[in-house]
């Protein structure tokens, strides 16, 4: 009888969360010209929640 206890499993990542995160991003994007849209307006950067980060 084999010890099944040794074996190693290899699962594959069920979520892959660059895309996810990649389509909450374009979710957003739509939102804000939605937004922009029904209400005649454009928002500045700072009110869209985007801020410039400097790389180090």
């Amino acid at each position: 009888m084999t010890d099944n206890y040794d074996r190693k499993l290899t699962l594959k990542t069920a979520v892959d969360l660059d895309v996810v995160g990649e389509n909450i991003l374009d979710i957003a994007d739509f939102a804000i010209a939605k937004y922009e849209f029904r209400n005649d307006t454009k928002l500045s950067s700072e009110e869209k929640g985007f801020f410039p980060f400097s790389g180090g």
